[in-house]
């Protein structure tokens, strides 16, 4: 397994810092760290609460790719949004390509969103070993406003440490909203 990636460190510096919350939202300024946030709050939340789906895709800018809504980021990048379902009516799961080893300022940036929210870190780039990829999951969970919230970011790479993605690497983002009990 590959050894953890230095923006563990990064990630670990934040995890005390709930004041920071909203600077670090508005410092995390690179392209896919902006498109994660306008995925976050301006498709996610909204699906998730039940916002009619072609409303908030045309609000928040989603394009239709290969069946798909997908908000495009500069350089070929791009945010695949897999929307609530019968299934799972309160899980909103995002796929995010970014340039190789470009993860920290995501990370930072799930960090800041989740604290600004209220959520508490439970895992910091946890690795685990599958049989085709390798991923470093970090999650926060909490309970406000009478909902429970769940957040997760899971980065990938191939089992020999290459990008997933044509020379891009991928994660794995998934909010989870519900009433609590």
């Amino acid at each position: 397994m590959r050894a953890i990636a230095p923006c563990a460190a990064a990630a670990l510096s934040l995890l005390t810092a709930p004041a920071l919350a909203q600077t670090r939202l508005q410092d995390s300024r690179t392209p896919e760290a902006v498109a994660l946030q306008t995925a976050l709050e301006r498709v996610c939340m909204p699906l998730i609460a039940g916002e009619d789906p072609d409303r908030v895709a045309k609000t928040a800018g989603l394009r239709e790719r290969d069946g798909q809504w997908a908000l495009g980021i500069d350089g070929g990048k791009q945010i695949l949004v897999l929307p609530p379902s019968v299934a799972n009516p309160n899980v909103c799961s995002l796929t995010v390509t970014y340039d190789v080893d470009g993860g920290k300022p995501l990370l930072e940036l799930m960090n800041a969103w989740a604290l600004a929210n209220r959520l508490e870190v439970r895992r910091v780039r946890e690795p685990s070993e599958g049989p085709l990829r390798d991923r470093w999951t970090s999650s926060w969970e909490g309970e406000a406003d009478g909902r429970s919230t769940a957040l997760v970011f899971s980065e990938e790479k191939t089992k020999d440490g290459r990008p997933v993605g044509r020379d891009l690497d991928q994660a794995t983002v998934l909010l989870s909203v519900a009433k609590s009990t």
